[in-house]
C-alpha cells in the first residue's frame, strides 16, 4: 500500500473511548499505537468492507471493519485489554485468514467472513495455550 501524505489523513472515528488508567504502568505496550491501528497494520479488502487490526484500552488488539460509513468491532476474540493480538491478514475466495490469540488455544489461524458469527478458529494446529504461532 502507498504512503499517504500526512494532511490526507482524518480521524473517521476515535475508537478509544475508555479513560486513561491513573495507574499507566498497569497498560501494557502503552506506547505502542494504543487506541489506535495496531503497529505494522494492514487493511484488507473483504466484500464491500475494510477489515484492519486496531486497538483500543478496553479491548487490547482486536480486528474491526469500516463499510465506508462506520467502523465496528467484528468479534471480541479474546476478552479484555491483552486482546487478541490480530494480524497476519490475507483475503483468498471471499473470507480472511489471519492469526489470534483467544486465550485458550494460544496463537492459532482464524477465518472471518467479516461478520460476528463468521469468525472463528480455523484450526487449532497445536493444541493447548501454547498454540502454533501461526
Amino acid at each position: 500500500m502507498p504512503s499517504l501524505p500526512a494532511q490526507s489523513l482524518k480521524v473517521i472515528k476515535n475508537i478509544n473511548t475508555t479513560p486513561v488508567s491513573p495507574v499507566v504502568g498497569s497498560l501494557p505496550s502503552i506506547g505502542k499505537a494504543r487506541g489506535s491501528f495496531a503497529e505494522g497494520f494492514k487493511f484488507s479488502k473483504l466484500g464491500g468492507r475494510m477489515v484492519f487490526p486496531a486497538e483500543t484500552f478496553a479491548r487490547g488488539r482486536e480486528l474491526f471493519a469500516f463499510d465506508g460509513r462506520k467502523i465496528s468491532l467484528v468479534k471480541d476474540i479474546r476478552s479484555g485489554t491483552p486482546g487478541s493480538g490480530s494480524g497476519d491478514f490475507f483475503v483468498k475466495g471471499g473470507k480472511l485468514y489471519f492469526v489470534a490469540d483467544d486465550g485458550v488455544h494460544g496463537k492459532e489461524p482464524w477465518i472471518s467472513d467479516g461478520t460476528t458469527t463468521g469468525t472463528r478458529l480455523f484450526m487449532d494446529v497445536v493444541s493447548g495455550g501454547t498454540g502454533s504461532n501461526a
